[in-house]
C-alpha cells in the first residue's frame, strides 16, 4: 500500500533542468554541452554534496572552460530560469489530503534557497537535499535513508523524477517510480494504475 509520495524537484516541481545550464555554458564557452558535461562532473557532484564552497566551484567553472568570471552566472542563471510547475504543484496538494507527500532533490544550498523563495514548505511533510544528506541520486543509499526517516518501507513509497539513472535507483532498493517525462497527464494515469486515489 502507497503511504508517500516523493517529488524530485528540478524538472518536476521546479521548471528547471541542468541541460539548460550547460546549453548556456556551451555557447559562452565554445565547448558542446556533452563536453562541458563531462568538465564539470566531478565538481559539479561535490557542491551538490555541500563538499565545495560556491566560489570555488565559480572558480572551477571559469578556469575548466576558459570564460570569464562574469560569464559563469551559476546563481543567476538559475535566478532568471526557475519556475514553478503549477501543475505539478497542484496535483501534489491534491496528494497531500490523502498521502505525505516529500521531495528528494540533488541540490546545492545556493540553488535550493531559491527554491524554497518559490516553494511554501508548509505543503511538504519531509524535504530531503543532498546538500544536507551529504548523499545523491542515484546512489542508492540515499533513498534507503529517505524511507527510514520518514519510517516507512521503500515498497510503501512512490518516487518522480524526470531523469531515468534516479528512477532506476530508487527502483533498485524497492521504491516504485515513475520517470517523469514532462507529461502531467500521463503521471496521473501512472500512479492512478499503482492504486492512488485523491
Amino acid at each position: 500500500m502507497i503511504k508517500c509520495v516523493l517529488f524530485d524537484l528540478g524538472g518536476v516541481l521546479v521548471d528547471f533542468s541542468d541541460e539548460e545550464y550547460f546549453a548556456y555554458l556551451s555557447k559562452v564557452s565554445k565547448k558542446s554541452p556533452k563536453e562541458v558535461s563531462g568538465l564539470l562532473e566531478y565538481w559539479w557532484k561535490r557542491i551538490d554534496l555541500g563538499l565545495i564552497r560556491i566560489r570555488f566551484f565559480e572558480e572551477k567553472i571559469e578556469k575548466l572552460l576558459k570564460i570569464p568570471k562574469s560569464k559563469v552566472q551559476w546563481i543567476e542563471f538559475y535566478e532568471k530560469r526557475v519556475r514553478l510547475n503549477k501543475g505539478m504543484i497542484a496535483l501534489e496538494r491534491a496528494l497531500k489530503k490523502k498521502y505525505t507527500v516529500a521531495f528528494l532533490s540533488n541540490v546545492d544550498f545556493s540553488r535550493y534557497d531559491i527554491a524554497v523563495g518559490l516553494l511554501d514548505l508548509k505543503h511538504f511533510d519531509y524535504r530531503f537535499t543532498s546538500c544536507y544528506m551529504r548523499l545523491r541520486k542515484p546512489d542508492p543509499q540515499i533513498y534507503k535513508v529517505v524511507a527510514n526517516r520518514m519510517r516507512l518501507k521503500p515498497s510503501e513509497i512512490v518516487f518522480i523524477d524526470n531523469r531515468l539513472d534516479n528512477v532506476l535507483g530508487a527502483r533498485s532498493v524497492g521504491m516504485r517510480a515513475l520517470w517523469f517525462k514532462g507529461e502531467r497527464a500521463t503521471l496521473i494515469k501512472q500512479l492512478k494504475r499503482l492504486g492512488l486515489t485523491w
